[in-house]
């Protein structure tokens, strides 16, 4: 069935998207988690959550003089749906369970609520945000909230506790959350969060999330230093904020990772000849481009005619013809047939649009396998004699 087909093509394209994506954090991790370059960290995170996406989607056109390969089942397929090799005819009604559906199902329901739990977190930041009062409509808009959170920027709103703005001590606040609207932070933020949603099994993706958090605090505090003289100063204000208040999971809060952000404030900036280290990603996205990228191979022989392989014996021995069919006993295109026996003498190939099949040097002693995801492998003796008809039949759950 092309929905097994399907469902192993999507399982196949998140475990690339995922190896891509952690291969990237991991240089990033490497070569620039310490950096001061912070425009240059964000730059690359968000590449990160991107180029693995794009780079196994696309189709790289390879032209071919070869006759056309034995497309293999697929590795889900063979890992969970293969049947042992045996005397199995045409009535065998073993049905297997189908895990690769589970598996898909299991996929798109965690997705979903991932997503269900980002839409209540924006639903939760716009009722802080318009129970407050407005103070300055303007681009950034200033909200004055009696809510008891800390001060935090969600596009294109910055939320000051009543509290700080009664003491009139916010504008270093200000400055710090206006940096968070003006380069557009929230937006970095919400793209990881749907990352999150779509590759939750990756560990690696809800640290890229908090790389970005962090990185996103450092470029808001190196602006914040820059209008405010006092960097002591600076550092006691965030030591001063209150702990135990409830952060905005999908906003940017003035008091979070306080202890990296020292730390970071402290560091001597990075020299400038550090930026020759942006040279060594590019062989990791070479890889990357190499290993993910979808060849699509244009062969010289017709698609219509049926596939043969023959594996150099300059003698045929004996050949075996036949047509595959479905349930319906409609011919069944793209079946891949190998034989057993020792190596050297296994010949395959692959069903024509037609149902058609012709193998050649098949051993005597062979056994013929029928594999097409979402039916059943079947293992049938060769006939030499006639044409084969063969009628796959369907997978169903047990």
């Amino acid at each position: 069935m092309r929905k097994g087909k399907e469902m192993d093509n999507l399982l196949l394209y998140l475990l690339k998207v995922s190896a891509g994506t952690t291969l990237f954090y991991l240089c990033y991790l490497l070569l620039f988690s310490k950096d001061t370059f912070y425009l240059r960290n964000r730059i690359f995170l968000i590449l990160t959550l991107l180029l693995p996406t794009i780079l196994p989607a696309i189709k790289v056109p390879v032209l071919s003089d070869s006759v056309v390969p034995i497309e293999t089942a697929s590795v889900i397929d063979n890992i969970i749906f293969s049947e042992v090799a045996s005397k199995t005819t045409m009535s065998n009604t073993i049905n297997s369970f189908d895990y690769n559906r589970l598996f898909v199902w299991i996929y798109f329901l965690i997705a979903g609520l991932l997503l269900l739990r980002g839409v209540i977190s924006l639903i939760t930041t716009f009722r802080v945000i318009k129970k407050g009062v407005v103070k300055n409509n303007k681009f950034p808009k200033v909200i004055i909230s009696d809510v008891k959170v800390p001060p935090f920027s969600f596009f294109p709103y910055v939320v000051i506790p009543a509290e700080d703005y009664k003491c009139g001590n916010y504008t270093d606040i200000l400055d710090h959350e206006f940096t968070h609207i003006k380069q557009g932070h929230t937006f970095d933020l919400l793209l990881s969060e749907l990352f999150i949603a779509f590759q939750w099994f990756n560990p690696f993706i809800w640290l890229i999330k908090r790389s970005i958090i962090l990185n996103h605090e450092y470029l808001a505090d190196h602006v914040s230093l820059i209008h405010n003289n006092g960097v002591k100063e600076y550092q006691f204000r965030l030591l001063s904020f209150k702990t135990g208040l409830k952060n905005i999971s999908l906003a940017h809060n003035f008091n979070s990772v306080i202890k990296n952000r020292i730390i970071m404030i402290n560091k001597k900036p990075t020299r400038k000849y550090a930026t020759l280290k942006n040279i060594l990603i590019l062989p990791a996205v070479a890889i990357v481009a190499f290993a993910f990228v979808t060849p699509e191979y244009h062969y010289a022989t017709p698609s219509t005619d049926p596939i043969t392989i023959n594996q150099t014996p300059a003698i045929i021995q004996k050949e075996v013809k036949g047509i595959v069919l479905n349930e319906e006993g409609k011919p069944l295109g793209g079946v891949n047939i190998t034989t057993t026996g020792k190596e050297g003498n296994v010949r395959g190939g692959t069903t024509g649009k037609d149902g058609r099949f012709s193998i050649i040097n098949v051993q005597d002693d062979a056994s013929i396998l029928f594999i097409y995801p979402g039916y059943k492998q079947l293992t049938l003796k060769p006939d030499f004699s006639s044409e084969m008809i063969v009628k796959m039949q369907i997978r169903r759950f047990s």
